[in-house]
C-alpha cells in the first residue's frame, strides 16, 4: 500500500503504520507527511526575528516537530481569516497553501486505498508512526549530541522545537550535514515506543 503515495518510501511507511495500527491519527500523519514534502513555513523577517521566534515557540509541542506540524496545520485549517493568521504567526501563506493542498492530495490517495481518514487521536501515536517509518534514524543522547546507527553524532538543529530540550531518544527524519551534522524534523520518543520498531536501541 506504500507505492501509490507520492512520498519517499519511509514517509509512506509511516502512513501505512497509521492505517494499520493507529487509525485514529491517520489524518494527522498525513498532515505530517505533507509538512515534510515542502519547506518549513516559518518566516523570520529582518528586524522581526524575536517576534517570529516567539510565534514559532507558541506552536511548539513537547513531543517535537511532528506534533508541532500537526498543531500548526490544525490551527491554519481552523482560522477564519487565513491571511491574517499567517501574518500574525509569521507563516508563509504560499507554503501553507501548498501544505494543505498536499494534505488533500494524500487524503485522496488514502481513500482510493480504502483507508479510513480518522483524526483526533493522541499525538504520541503520530510520533510512533514517524518512528516506524524512520526506525533507522532513531538517535540516543550522548552528552550534548545524539548518536545513531553507524556511530554518527549530531546535534539537534536550532530550528527544531526540540532544540536544547533534554530528551533521551529522538527520531530524526533528516540528517543535515553542514559544518557539522544536524538532526532535523525531530520527535521525542519513549523507550517503549522504540522497542516496537528498533529493539536494539530500547
Amino acid at each position: 500500500r506504500m507505492t501509490p503515495f507520492p512520498l519517499a518510501p519511509r514517509t509512506a511507511r509511516m502512513v501505512v503504520e497509521a492505517a494499520d495500527r493507529f487509525g485514529d491519527v491517520v489524518d494527522e500523519v498525513l498532515m505530517v507527511a505533507s509538512w515534510m514534502s515542502g519547506r518549513r513555513p516559518f518566516r523570520f523577517p529582518q528586524g522581526e526575528e524575536r517576534e517570529a521566534r516567539a510565534a514559532q515557540r507558541a506552536f511548539a509541542h513537547p513531543l517535537g516537530d511532528a506534533a508541532t506540524a500537526v498543531t500548526v496545520v490544525r490551527a491554519y485549517y481552523n482560522a477564519s481569516d487565513k491571511t491574517s493568521f499567517c501574518e500574525r504567526n509569521y507563516l508563509d501563506p504560499d507554503t501553507m497553501m501548498f501544505l494543505t493542498h498536499a494534505h488533500e492530495q494524500l487524503r485522496d490517495v488514502a481513500r482510493g486505498l480504502d483507508i479510513e481518514i480518522k483524526r483526533g487521536g493522541k499525538l504520541g501515536s503520530v510520533v510512533r508512526c514517524v518512528a516506524a517509518g524512520y526506525a533507522d534514524q532513531i538517535l540516543v543522547a550522548d552528552g550534548r549530541l545524539f548518536v545513531g546507527p553507524g556511530g554518527i553524532a549530531c546535534a539537534v538543529h536550532p530550528a527544531s522545537s526540540l532544540f536544547k530540550v533534554p530528551v533521551r531518544y529522538i527520531v530524526a527524519t533528516d540528517i543535515l550535514v553542514l559544518k557539522r551534522p544536524y538532526a532535523t524534523n525531530c520527535s521525542a520518543l519513549k523507550p517503549e515506543w522504540i522497542a516496537e520498531v528498533n529493539p536494539d536501541l530500547a
